[in-house]
């Protein structure tokens, strides 16, 4: 950018929006409130943003059966209030339609983020096993800077946001 020309005006100093245009609006925000504002769960507590990657991983560890989990922290975009849990909720917290892809990385190859949580938890790393990391399709785009290098990463064509809405709904009230 060489030069900008501009100014900041408030929200409430907009104009109005199109009548059409928010027509359109508020009939496609019924058709998505009609699947996405349904009650999946109640939260006994709130959920940080951390608290939510932890159980992201839980979850998706616990649905293939892998090794380890891992959730990159900037792919939780919202918080998760004590309270009743609906979709929407879940949406608001992956909003990237991410699908859970299995990366085999050996154990002298684990690295990046994950291998600093194991260290941190002393978990004892052998570095000939080849170990199952359940992760997103994001995180594998640069698996390097995020779990290390996978040897064979496999796409499972699996929801994030479903299988926690899953998780969610299947768990006792």
């Amino acid at each position: 950018v060489l030069s900008l020309n501009g100014r900041l005006v408030k929200a409430a100093d907009l104009p109005p929006p199109d009548p059409k245009v928010q027509a359109l609006v508020d009939q496609w925000e019924k058709k998505v409130s009609a699947k996405v504002d349904k009650k999946i769960g109640i939260a006994a507590k709130s959920f940080t943003i951390s608290d939510l990657k932890q159980l992201f991983q839980q979850v998706i560890k616990q649905k293939t059966q892998t090794d380890f989990g891992y959730y990159n922290l900037h792919g939780i975009r919202s918080r998760l209030y004590k309270g009743e849990i609906t979709a929407r909720s879940i949406w608001n917290i992956e909003p990237f339609s991410n699908h859970i892809t299995i990366a085999d990385i050996p154990g002298k190859n684990l690295g990046g983020a994950l291998l600093r949580r194991l260290n941190q938890q002393k978990f004892s790393i052998d570095p000939n096993k080849v170990y199952t990391v359940a992760t997103n399709n994001y995180v594998t785009s640069q698996p390097e800077r995020f779990i290390g290098k996978p040897i064979k990463l496999t796409d499972t064509d699996i929801s994030v946001r479903n299988t926690v809405i899953d998780y969610i709904q299947n768990q006792k009230s």
